[in-house]
C-alpha cells in the first residue's frame, strides 16, 4: 500500500514539481492550494487537489481529517521578500500562522513533516552558512521563515527543515523566475537590470525535489541545506542564461542592490554549505550549466507531461 503524501502550495513553482514527482514514486499524492487548481497535469497524474486556505485553522484540520497523511511537505508560502515587507500582516498569516495550523494537524496523525525554508533566514555577513549557524534575517520574509522554523522544531514527531536558495527551472504554471525573466526580456530586445553584489548558491528545482525524496527515503530528520554547489551573483546567472540562449547579454545592466532600492533588504551573501546533505543523504546537485540546459532544452521531468 502506497504512502499518502500531502503537499501544500500545489499551485506554486516548487509545489508543482513536488506533486508531479511524487505521483510517480509510489505515493498517493494529495495536494492543497488556495483557489482553484491551476495545474492541468494533476488530473492525468491521478493527483487529488484540495482547495484549502492554510491560514484558516478549521479548513486545515478538516483537510487533514479527510486525508490522514503519512507525509506532509509544506511548501506554501508568501515568498517574495518585497511583498512580505509591504504586507507584513498577510506575510505573518501565511508564513507563520499557517505553519502552526499545519503542525497541529499533522501531530494528530504523527505525519512525517517537511518544511521548506530559505537562505534568507541568515544575515548575509558570513562567506558560507552551515545548518547550525544562528539565523539573523535582515528582512521580514526571512523573519517569518525563521519563526516558522522555530515552530517546526517543536514538532514532536519526525520532521525536517529544508533551506534552499534561488530556485530556478522551467515554470509549469506560468510563474517566472530570474532565468525565464532574462529570456523574456532579452528576446524582446528589452534591457534588464540585475544585481552584482549578492552571492547565492542557485538551486535547480529538480535537485530540490530529489533532495527531499532522499530525506524521506533515509528517514532523515533535522535541518538540511539543499541547494546548488556553485556560487554566483544574479548578474552572473543572467549572463550565462543569455549566452546559452544566444541572446544579447549587453542588454543586461549590472547594478548594485542600493541602485534597485527594493522595499526589502537582501542579505549580501547566503552561500549554503551542502556538505551535510552530501554526506548523510548522498545528495548530488547538477552543475549550474547542466541545470540551465535542463531548464530550457531537455527538461526530463516535464518532457513526458
Amino acid at each position: 500500500m502506497s504512502r499518502k503524501i500531502l503537499i501544500t502550495g500545489a499551485n506554486g513553482f516548487v509545489g508543482t514539481y513536488l506533486s508531479l514527482y511524487f505521483s510517480k514514486n509510489n505515493y498517493t499524492v494529495f495536494t492543497a492550494g488556495k483557489g482553484m487548481c491551476r495545474i492541468p497535469q494533476y488530473q492525468s497524474a491521478g493527483i487529488c487537489y484540495h482547495e484549502t486556505d492554510c491560514t484558516q485553522k478549521d479548513s486545515v484540520l478538516r483537510m487533514f481529517s479527510e486525508i490522514r497523511p503519512d507525509v506532509v511537505i509544506h511548501s506554501a508560502a508568501m515568498s517574495k521578500p518585497d511583498d512580505c515587507e509591504l504586507n507584513p500582516t498577510q506575510a505573518f498569516d501565511i508564513n507563520v500562522n499557517a505553519v502552526s495550523y499545519i503542525t497541529e494537524a499533522a501531530s494528530v496523525y504523527k505525519s512525517y513533516l517537511i518544511q521548506i525554508s530559505t537562505d534568507f533566514v541568515f544575515d548575509g555577513e558570513k562567506d558560507m552558512y552551515q545548518e547550525d549557524d544562528i539565523p539573523g534575517p535582515v528582512n521580514y520574509y526571512g523573519h517569518t521563515k525563521r519563526l516558522a522554523e522555530e515552530i517546526v522544531q517543536q514538532y514532536p514527531y519526525n520532521r525536517a527543515i529544508i533551506r534552499t536558495a534561488l530556485v530556478y527551472g522551467l515554470p509549469v504554471s506560468g510563474r517566472d523566475n530570474l532565468l525565464t525573466r532574462v529570456q523574456s526580456k532579452l528576446s524582446k530586445n528589452e534591457s534588464y537590470a540585475v544585481v552584482t553584489d549578492q552571492r547565492r548558491t542557485p538551486t535547480y528545482v529538480e535537485d530540490l525535489v530529489r533532495g527531499i525524496d532522499l530525506i524521506l527515503m533515509k528517514n532523515a530528520t533535522g535541518i538540511f541545506h539543499i541547494s546548488g554547489k556553485e556560487v554566483f551573483t544574479p548578474y552572473e546567472m543572467a549572463v550565462k542564461t543569455a549566452q546559452l540562449l544566444n541572446l544579447p547579454s549587453e542588454l543586461l545592466k549590472p547594478v548594485t542592490s542600493a541602485t534597485l532600492n527594493e522595499p526589502a533588504k537582501r542579505p549580501r551573501s547566503t552561500v549554503l554549505n551542502i556538505s551535510k546533505a552530501e554526506t548523510e543523504l548522498g545528495y548530488r546537485p547538477v552543475s549550474f550549466d547542466e541545470g540551465l540546459q535542463q531548464t530550457f532544452f531537455r527538461n526530463p521531468f516535464l518532457a513526458h507531461q
